[in-house]
């Protein structure tokens, strides 16, 4: 289906709502759906910049961990991943 949505340059509902949510502040639910549209270099750049940062505040390292494997397949992709942000 990704081809299909990338050749006919329609936006998937997951990309819309994660811009939604990043509008409007709710970046945990933006993270979400960047990762579910493979939007992997926005999802890291969310994930480093604010939502990482809460969860370890929360001590929520069950998330981080779960996020962070979510994206590592795909690290190939997502600029400075070596570099952690």
């Amino acid at each position: 289906m990704p081809v299909v949505v990338d050749m006919l340059h329609i936006t998937s509902d997951h990309a819309l709502q994660a811009v939604y949510f990043r509008c409007h502040g709710d970046l945990p639910k933006a993270l979400e759906h960047y990762l579910r549209c493979a939007n992997w270099q926005k999802a890291h750049s969310i994930f480093v910049t604010s939502v990482a940062h809460k969860l370890s505040s929360s001590a929520d390292h069950s998330e981080i961990r779960r996020l962070a494997i979510a994206m590592e397949d795909h690290k190939s992709e997502i600029e400075n991943w070596d570099l952690g942000a």
